[in-house]
């Protein structure tokens, strides 16, 4: 009873909802399951699914395409807001209501995403232009099945340890026998019974396939469509185990010999997922607020939390739009079920997967919702560049009430979110853009914030946003009173809340604009004071900085930190990306140049010092002032004197910012020799990151970063 997520959802475990045609079931976890009373349960699913004399539209789609059984899984699209929260409170550990009216959810072990499991498809058709590499490891779709044995690859159907209350899912019949036609190379299951095969289940292995004495035919008219090895395979005739028979889900692709898609297997593997569940959701929606560039995405998931967290995300369509809804692109989200780390080229139990092919994205090992948000912009990523010379920006947007758009890029830490948010400007988003030839526009329908540390007085419109129709996730709360403490972090540091873009009063609806950005601001925390408060950038310092993205990680913050840490993430979107991050450079300077725009490096780190001589960080109010100036066009006539190393341009002057702070070798306070050693410390740390880079820059680019 120490994680209070789960003592919160524990404190109704003896309460009875009535109602006449309500039953109600407690399970095992202490969750309630309320069934109407016409629901078909059968030993597959015995929590039931209510059976339908004809079938939609939409079912029948989602059967023709990834063989999604309607006759077993009640297929919920589209449900309402109320309805999610029904079905959480009612299906998933951890949920609650809290004091504010948003929905609070837990994303498991995962609170953040997995970069080193995503992968693309290598295919003929993206392969070309795909930045392959530790940001995008190839998926090959024909690669050998696995190195494991069929017997390891068959016992990995459910992996060591896998908790017995997500087993019930795959229970199967009374008996595990079915009959098989052997076929070159394979064995397939068949519906008469010729040979049969029963599986048991160990405790210590899972599940295990061997040949029955007694072929007995399939009850329920069910008929599995399971690829298993020959039995000799485990050299046994006879059961290892009498006890537990199990069934597994349709289609999962156990390979015998030679090659099989990889691809396919995680995507059939979440297909089987789902296929066992009582019921899944289908969330439709738009990624992009302009019309002529906008993409459909379909979300197919197991949790209502997953399915309310992409209706905020996503550009929520009209009923008219939904009658004649076909998706470009679909999720398919079994986080809940682990991939098989046998199959080659998988690392871990998770897997994050993009076919730009059959554009389709899987996940699975993860209920880290971020993955499907991120997947999305991903997406974005690849298309809007290839296809419409659009380019896609991991940035927020503003616009001024005279229509002056400001893009603002930066990481964690570096105020992206608080400086978009200004009373003045009207907020077109805060985090994904793309910038056309008809102006910017937002790819989403909401917001994704950071609450650790979160208060009315310090964010006051991300605050207020918390409230019904908004998810929350990993927060701690107290059970009695429901109230969320926004300082705790002890399931984890990346507490976030999802929540539509509405929810913020000076949100501009629709959120784009016909205007091209006026100012473009490259954010940056640096941590060791040597980066000048503003700086204005010439065309190749705009693609240098672009590139290198840098901040810092303050020192103290892990174990063996002892100054700041440097960190860089190319285009302040590196694990997003999908095609060289030259290519999104250029098009950036491309789109200044056309556009007359004006691109700035803002430093809201620390002035004085660096953070372990001392020094402080930038006061907000003067980091707003420089802001102000900026966008009345003060700051672009200004004088401006050269600052060495990093051959910046830095202002002599700013209203209400004191003259001293602007130029790092006039306001250092701790030792003219410190200072020289931190600028040039930091400058061949930029001059280290960006040989990754050298072999696709010009020379111009790559004179345009410090000189040491």
């Amino acid at each position: 009873m120490n994680d209070p997520v789960k003592r919160s959802a524990s404190l109704y475990s003896n309460q009875l909802l009535k109602g006449p045609s309500t039953q109600i079931k407690a399970s095992g976890t202490g969750l309630f399951k309320m069934l109407p009373n016409n629901v078909n349960k059968t030993s597959l699913h015995p929590t039931g699914v209510t059976p339908h004399q004809e079938h939609t539209e939409l079912e029948q789609e989602l059967h023709d395409k990834a063989h999604i059984d309607y006759d077993r899984v009640a297929i919920i699209p589209n449900p309402s807001v109320a309805a999610l929260y029904e079905d959480a409170l009612v299906y998933e550990t951890g949920t609650a209501i809290t004091s504010s009216g948003a929905l609070t959810a837990y994303s498991g072990a995962k609170t953040g995403r997995s970069p080193l499991d995503k992968r693309i498809v290598e295919e003929a058709s993206s392969k070309d232009n795909i930045w392959w590499g530790p940001v995008n490891k190839p998926m090959t779709p024909e690669t050998r099945a696995g190195r494991a044995s069929p017997f390891q690859r068959l016992q990995l159907a459910f992996p060591r340890g896998y908790p017995e209350h997500e087993r019930h899912g795959f229970d199967g019949l009374s008996t595990g026998a079915y009959s098989l036609t052997q076929l070159p190379g394979r064995w397939l299951v068949d519906a008469w019974p010729r040979t049969s095969l029963v599986v048991h289940w160990s405790s210590a292995i899972g599940p295990v396939l061997t040949r029955s004495p007694s072929p007995l035919a399939i009850a329920h008219g069910f008929r599995p469509r399971l690829q298993v090895p020959s039995p000799e395979a485990f050299g046994r005739d006879k059961p290892l185990f009498s006890s537990r028979p199990r069934f597994f889900p349709t289609r999962l692709p156990f390979a015998v010999s030679g090659k099989a898609a990889v691809w396919k297997i995680n995507r059939e593997r979440a297909v089987d997922y789902l296929n066992t569940r009582s019921r899944i959701y289908v969330i439709d929606g738009f990624a992009g607020w302009d019309e002529k560039y906008r993409i459909r995405v379909r979300v197919i998931c197991a949790r209502a939390y997953h399915a309310l967290f992409m209706r905020n995300m996503l550009i929520r369509p009209s009923r008219e739009e939904l009658k004649d809804f076909h998706p470009d692109y679909t999720i398919y989200n079994a986080g809940k079920f682990p991939a098989n780390r046998y199959t080659e080229g998988m690392t871990s139990g998770t897997s994050v997967a993009i076919n730009f092919e059959q554009k389709e994205m899987v996940i699975l090992g993860t209920e880290y919702a971020g993955e499907m948000k991120k997947g999305v912009f991903t997406v974005l990523f690849y298309e809007m560049p290839i296809k419409h010379n659009v380019l896609t920006l991991h940035s927020s947007a503003n616009e001024g009430k005279n229509g002056d758009v400001t893009l603002f890029f930066g990481l964690s830490g570096t105020g992206k979110t608080t400086l978009s948010a200004d009373p003045n400007r009207a907020l077109i988003g805060d985090d994904e853009h793309c910038w056309s030839d008809n102006g910017v526009f937002n790819i989403e329908g909401g917001c994704y914030a950071k609450t650790i540390g979160l208060s009315a007085e310090k964010e006051p419109d991300i605050f207020g946003a918390i409230r019904y129709g908004s998810v929350l996730e990993n927060v701690v709360f107290d059970p009695l009173t429901r109230e969320v403490d926004y300082d705790d972090a002890t399931l984890t540091e990346n507490t976030r809340c999802a929540y539509p873009i509405e929810y913020i009063s000076n949100a501009k609806i629709p959120c784009l604009s016909p205007n091209s950005p006026s100012n473009i601001i490259l954010l940056t925390c640096d941590a060791r004071g040597v980066l000048p408060p503003i700086s204005k950038l010439d065309r190749n310092q705009t693609m240098f900085h672009f590139i290198s993205g840098y901040t810092s990680k303050m020192a103290g913050t892990e174990d063996g930190v002892t100054e700041p840490q440097a960190t860089f993430s190319s285009c302040f979107a590196q694990p997003f990306l999908a095609l060289h991050p030259m290519k999104y450079a250029k098009m950036l300077a491309d789109k200044i140049e056309t556009h007359k725009a004006n691109a700035w490096l803002l430093n809201t780190g620390w002035v004085g010092a660096g953070f372990a001589q001392g020094g402080k960080r930038c006061p907000l109010k003067y980091t707003r002032a420089i802001l102000d100036a900026i966008h009345s066009g003060e700051l672009a006539n200004v004088e401006y004197e050269n600052y060495e190393v990093f051959n910046l341009q830095v202002p002599k002057t700013c209203p209400n910012v004191p003259s001293e702070l602007l130029n790092p070798s006039k306001a250092w306070t701790a030792g003219e020799d410190s200072f020289k050693t931190e600028v040039v410390k930091l400058g061949k740390l930029f001059r280290e990151n960006f040989t990754k880079y050298e072999s696709e820059a010009t020379e111009d680019v790559v004179k345009a970063g410090p000189v040491v």
